[in-house]
């Protein structure tokens, strides 16, 4: 971009001359001839105009010189900005977010408890419904309707929904207790 923005000013001035020149010749057909004016006042016209295309010439020169150093200016600026950007990225790449920023160390270390935590009752899950699926104890049961055990009847008495836990089996019975509450045991019908 900088490149092109330094050619199209060059191309504007060479415009800009060239319209300039072009502007004078009008002026410069209308001098008379030089065989029509006396020698003596050619010599300090064209001693005049040598002097102004020379003073053309050099600001020409230092025109392009300035331009030249213009252009290398912007390339070191470019050169030296492209370094401190591949710098900055290669830091970047290089550095570990949970130095420049603790609460993101923290966050991640509340997730990593969190997952650590939902697996875990995941496990638990699945152990769970590996001994509810069981027939043989120690297993879980979930009760299907009421149970009215009697108080000493030695049977458990449990309503509709409620976690028992068998700890041994005779023929179609259990022995167990409800899960939430472990003192109430007794026998039920498997």
């Amino acid at each position: 971009a900088v490149l092109r923005f330094w050619r199209q000013r060059s191309r504007a001035t060479r415009e800009h001359s060239a319209a300039a020149m072009a502007a004078l010749a009008p002026s410069m057909a209308d001098m008379p001839k030089v065989s029509d004016v006396a020698e003596a006042e050619v010599e300090p016209a064209l001693r005049d105009l040598a002097k102004v295309t020379q003073a053309l010439s050099a600001a020409r020169l230092r025109q392009s010189k300035c331009e030249g150093a213009m252009h290398q200016m912007w390339k070191d600026l470019i050169a030296a900005d492209s370094a401190k950007a591949k710098k900055a990225a290669e830091d970047l790449q290089n550095a570990k977010f949970e130095d420049y920023d603790p609460k993101i160390a923290e966050k991640k270390k509340e997730n990593n408890a969190t997952r650590s935590k939902i697996e875990a009752l995941r496990e638990e899950k699945r152990r769970i419904a590996a001994a509810e699926a069981s027939e043989e104890p120690p297993c879980f049961r979930r009760v299907l309707q009421d149970i009215d055990g009697g108080v000493d009847s030695g049977y458990l008495s449990a309503r509709k929904g409620t976690l028992l836990v068998a700890s041994h089996r005779e023929e179609d019975h259990y022995y167990g207790f409800k899960l939430a509450d472990p003192v109430d045991c007794g026998w039920w019908l498997a």
